[in-house]
């Protein structure tokens, strides 16, 4: 069946009007009734005004009506049941524009892969671009910088000495792996000499990527963000110059490898700082680990908002934060059922530590836990 029989059988365009005005009669009976229940009594307290337009809004949803508007373009009547569990208040009114706003793009857009009689995998689309990730930053900045420094410069290591005990993943070299963690500076501690090779491999890799094109034509968007590959990918990578052993994981995203970042919080910020987060169209992202000690007090909120306020300022990209003491977290390790239920920021989304992998529980307790 060729893309104009595609067409003309599901008649897309008609689907989409009728689609958009049920949306819109929806949208405007809910509207009418949330400013009803939030000005019902003008003299009401804020929070009681709220919870009455939430019931409002509520009372708004006809949902068999939708349902059954649903089914009648498209039989598994999945449509519109994330949008019947949007959250009520807050994101109200910007997500009554998205729905709008991605019916009307879905009934421009769609047909074109109908048309041309391919989905968007295969090139039907109009914008063929790919997103890739770029992870190891940390890892690969401080083994260049070990390198230049240790061999290079101040030889107090030989090639062929590294070569070997790389090979042999540090099995009888731990005094040379000792120097390599301890004698060159480290990503993430605003040391411009290795912060300047992070932000120089990271250009080179945008500079590739811009240049390729995917199986299908379109762009590559760069993004600085790991997600749980800094394990799995951890797993088979050798020793590296930097000190860490095989299969060791790497450092989450744009963040320091765990426990390197020692010079305190500001200067983890400000090595963050220099890299270009604006070439990243796909985002970046980074996990930072705060001891609760930080934030106690009178001038811990303060704090917290003049951090967040300057990693702005600064142009950092996604920035994730946990709240958590070592001590707190190896207590969980050590008894799961009793002190493991407490919410932690993992590899890019939150979780309960008891119900993490032993692994990722080891990483997160292993990070960086900022007293300054």
């Amino acid at each position: 069946m060729n893309g104009k029989n595609i067409e003309k059988k599901l008649n897309i365009n008609s689907v989409c009007n009728k689609m958009i005005s049920a949306e819109s009669q929806v949208l405007q009976k809910m509207g009418e009734t949330f400013a009803t229940g939030f000005f019902e009594d003008r003299n009401a307290p804020v929070a009681q005004k709220h919870s009455r337009a939430i019931l409002r809004y509520f009372e708004a949803f006809d949902v068999a009506k939708i349902s059954q508007e649903s089914k009648n373009y498209f039989p598994s009547g999945k449509l519109n049941t994330w949008r019947l569990a949007a959250p009520p208040l807050v994101f109200f009114f910007c997500h009554s524009f998205l729905v709008s706003f991605f019916l009307k793009l879905f009934k421009e857009r769609a047909w074109i892969c109908l048309k041309r009689g391919k989905d968007i995998t295969n090139g039907g689309a109009v914008y063929n671009y790919h997103s890739i990730c770029f992870l190891g930053s940390a890892n690969t900045a401080d083994s260049l910088y070990a390198l230049k420094k240790l061999v290079f410069e101040e030889k107090k290591i030989r090639p062929e000495e590294l070569l070997k005990a790389l090979r042999n993943n540090f099995e009888g070299a731990e005094n040379l792996r000792q120097i390599l963690l301890n004698d060159a500076a480290k990503y993430g501690n605003d040391v411009d000499a290795v912060d300047d090779i992070a932000v120089e491999v990271n250009n080179h890799f945008w500079d590739l990527m811009d240049k390729a094109q995917s199986p299908l034509d379109g762009k590559y968007f760069v993004h600085l963000f790991s997600y749980i590959l800094n394990l799995s990918f951890g797993h088979g990578l050798g020793a590296t110059p930097d000190g860490r052993k095989s299969g060791e994981p790497l450092a989450y995203s744009l963040s320091a490898q765990q426990g390197r970042d020692q010079a305190g919080i500001t200067a983890m910020l400000k090595s963050l700082s220099k890299l270009p987060h604006a070439r990243a169209a796909g985002g970046s992202a980074a996990i930072i680990d705060i001891h609760p000690d930080l934030f106690s007090g009178k001038n811990g909120i303060q704090l917290l908002t003049s951090m967040l306020y300057s990693a702005i300022k600064l142009g950092i990209g996604q920035l994730q934060i946990n709240v958590v003491s070592e001590e707190r977290l190896k207590l969980a390790m050590a008894d799961l059922e009793n002190y493991g239920n407490i919410p932690v920021r993992g590899v890019g989304y939150s979780q309960i530590f008891k119900l993490l992998s032993r692994e990722l529980q080891e990483h997160v307790t292993a990070r960086m836990k900022h007293k300054e």
